[in-house]
C-alpha cells in the first residue's frame, strides 16, 4: 500500500510543487 500511496502523491502534485529531485527522492524511497 505504501508504494501505491507514494505513486498517487507524486502524480497528484503539480509540477510546481513537486520538482524532479523531490520525485526522484520519493521514488528512491519507494524502490
Amino acid at each position: 500500500m505504501q508504494k501505491l500511496n507514494a505513486t498517487v502523491n507524486v502524480t497528484a502534485r503539480p509540477a510546481n510543487r513537486a520538482p524532479r529531485h523531490d520525485n526522484d527522492e520519493i521514488l528512491g524511497e519507494v524502490l
